[in-house]
């Protein structure tokens, strides 16, 4: 029969018809996590079931219809017409109605967002970098502090949350182009990392777990270096390697085998200290040079020119005569190199001076009280030349009788600066032939006599004064020279160039020269004094009186004085007087502006410069350390700015007016200046008479 045909196939499709609804509605209930485009999937899905339900109604429609024709009887039972069609069709569509319409299923709000990302994807519509950065919060917490990390983490997660894998690396290729951070082969979890190192520069989590090792962990390390690098590191009186130790808060001491700076402190001070001493290191400068004289450097000498200059010095011992010098900057290797010359050339000069003695009459020996001499420790008030051995000098004195009772205990810490090479007192003939048969360095260290020093300084002018010494043939002449103490003294020839500089500012002051401040004292003429006195360019005078006031002439070329000649010097040791004196012989011969060598010239047209204002330079003029003049050369001897000023003085002191008109005192004049050596800086006063 037809008709129970035809009843078990409505049946069928109404069965498959609900399946097909079941279906559907449990594919959305366990795809809600799904991404867009599983809901597309879906929908074509859905689409091809309705297609497949419509194709078999309108089947069974048609055999219907051709059956019609064929038996037009009519037969029990429902009949399959075009409502059955439209129920098919909206078979498909029913189950969609019904998820919507359903009250459980709307209460979701992720299946909301699902569904609203699937309608973005729906049009094509890509996220671009501006929305990504809606995703950055506005403020970045400090990155040492807990609210970092977890910011940090938080914003992995909405990243990850709101874009996708591939949108991830798109907006990395967008920013950084085709890198290690855009690699296919990483995670997503990857990609946001990147995107907040990178694009936003945030510091990463193993940035700052490092950072806190090194702010907290204490560990040790040991920098090597030379000599030469460690002296430089030390500085003057090692001040700079505590201004180091200071400066990065760590503990640094010295290691001697092998030669290393032991440090200890934290991760990251170390981490900074090493690379300030890389890059000291990297800044010194080297330079082996050959001095004019052929002997070496004493020991004692080559440390103290190191100081001097700031600059590591020292023999090579496979060359006489030359030195190896390392210094922070090409001006310590030149100040080096002048004073290394200079010291071997007035060491050479010193041993070439006589020494006589002198005793005064009537100073003759009595059994009771015999006049004995010893070597007592000399200490002056001044600083000592730089050529002397400062860790013991001594002078020749006669022994007071309160000495005579036994006074001294037996000690072994005596210091060694306090013993003199001549224990014990003794006749003064001993004395002088210890002196002739050991190679004693005799120093002249000039100062002023004791009324002098009670005066007030009338009437100073102010020089820069440049003296050159010949040089000599070579080092055996010296060395004979130095054997006989007692040899015919030898003349040296010189040069000298004295300049008047304009006078400082008047000091209205009544204090004496020995409680005068060490600067007024004895450190001549700054360049800084001289502001005052330098015309002032671009400033108009306030009126007409002012404007009538003739211009300052920095440079009075009849101040310049240049003289050449010859000179010796002979000392002579008093040893029952406080002092000692020093005899100079000296014949000059003037030289004109047209006949000073040319060095000259130029050191005065440069000093002039300086002075008006119109160098290219803010430092002042260096003389050369070597000069060639009339076949002969010249190596500096001195380099100072002296403070001058003739006085008149007697035993008591400056002389009263009723002195000098009643000459009831006898009167001297004297010279005295105060001079600062600019090469070595270092000040002393001596009196000419």
């Amino acid at each position: 029969m037809w008709a129970p045909k035809v009843r078990l196939e409505e049946k069928w499709l109404r069965e498959r018809k609900t399946a097909l609804v079941y279906s559907l509605m449990s594919f959305a209930l366990l795809r809600q996590a799904a991404i867009p485009q599983s809901l597309a999937a879906a929908r074509r899905a859905a689409s091809r079931h309705r297609s497949r339900c419509y194709s078999l109604a309108a089947a069974h429609a048609q055999t219907r219809h051709e059956s019609g024709h064929k038996n037009a009887a009519p037969t029990p039972g429902p009949s399959f017409s075009q409502q059955d069609v439209d129920i098919a069709e909206s078979a498909s569509a029913e189950p969609s109605f019904k998820g919507r319409s359903n009250p459980e299923d709307s209460t979701e709000p992720f299946s909301r967002v699902q569904s609203y990302l699937a309608s973005i994807n729906a049009t094509g519509t890509e996220p671009t970098l501006e929305d990504l950065d809606q995703c950055r919060p506005r403020k970045q917490p400090p990155p040492h502090s807990p609210e970092y990390i977890e910011t940090y983490r938080e914003l992995i997660q909405t990243l990850c949350r709101s874009f996708t894998k591939e949108q991830l690396r798109k907006f990395l290729v967008q920013t950084l182009g085709e890198s290690r951070h855009s690699a296919k082969t990483r995670k997503k979890a990857d990609y946001a990392e990147s995107i907040i190192e990178q694009l936003w520069k945030w510091p990463t989590l193993k940035q700052l777990e490092k950072a806190r090792r090194d702010r907290t962990e204490i560990v040790s390390k040991a920098f090597p270096v030379t000599a030469s690098e460690l002296f430089l590191i030390l500085g003057r009186d090692g001040m700079d390697l505590l201004r180091l130790s200071k400066e990065y808060d760590v503990h640094i001491s010295l290691q001697r085998k092998p030669m290393a700076l032991h440090v200890e402190g934290t991760r990251g001070s170390l981490k900074e200290l090493g690379e300030r001493i890389y890059n000291l290191k990297q800044s010194f400068v080297e330079e082996t040079c050959r001095l004019p004289s052929q002997t070496p450097i004493p020991p004692e000498l080559v440390q103290r020119v190191s100081r001097l200059a700031s600059a590591y010095v020292e023999n090579v011992p496979s060359n006489p005569g030359t030195v190896r010098i390392v210094a922070r900057d090409h001006e310590g290797l030149t100040a080096a190199k002048r004073l290394a010359s200079r010291a071997l050339h007035e060491l050479e000069e010193t041993s070439q001076v006589p020494l006589l003695a002198y005793l005064p009459p009537g100073a003759s020996d009595i059994a009771m009280y015999p006049n004995n001499y010893a070597l007592y420790p000399f200490l002056s008030p001044r600083s000592l030349p730089f050529t002397m051995n400062t860790n013991g000098t001594f002078r020749v004195r006669r022994v007071g009788e309160w000495l005579t009772s036994d006074f001294r205990e037996d000690t072994d810490e005596q210091k060694a600066a306090l013993t003199p090479p001549l224990m014990g007192e003794h006749p003064f003939s001993k004395v002088r032939e210890w002196i002739a048969q050991n190679p004693v360095k005799m120093t002249f260290v000039p100062d002023l006599p004791l009324p002098l020093l009670t005066t007030v300084p009338e009437k100073e002018r102010v020089k820069q004064r440049l003296v050159y010494h010949a040089l000599h043939s070579g080092a055996s002449e010296t060395q004979s020279a130095s054997a006989s103490t007692h040899s015919t003294n030898k003349w040296r020839k010189y040069l000298s160039l004295e300049i008047k500089l304009p006078d400082p500012p008047t000091l209205e002051s009544d204090v004496p020269r020995g409680d005068m401040p060490e600067r007024d004292l004895e450190e001549g003429l700054s360049f800084a004094d001289l502001e005052e006195t330098q015309p002032r360019p671009n400033v108009q005078a306030s009126s007409e009186s002012e404007s009538e006031i003739p211009p300052i002439l920095i440079l009075d070329p009849s101040g310049v004085h240049c003289s050449m000649g010859v000179e010796a010097d002979l000392n002579l040791m008093i040893p029952d007087r406080p002092i000692d004196l020093q005899f100079t012989a000296r014949s000059a011969t003037v030289l004109s502006e047209d006949e000073r060598p040319p060095e000259f010239q130029q050191f005065v047209a440069e000093l002039r410069a300086y002075l008006d204002g119109s160098a290219h330079t803010t430092d002042p003029p260096s003389p050369p350390l070597l000069i060639g003049f009339a076949g002969e050369r010249y190596i500096l001897h001195t380099n100072a700015s002296v403070r001058q000023s003739e006085e008149l003085v007697s035993d008591s002191g400056r002389p009263t007016l009723k002195e000098l008109t009643f000459d009831m005192v006898e009167i001297t004049q004297a010279l005295c200046e105060s001079t600062l050596d600019l090469e070595t800086n270092q000040k002393s006063m001596h009196c000419e008479k």
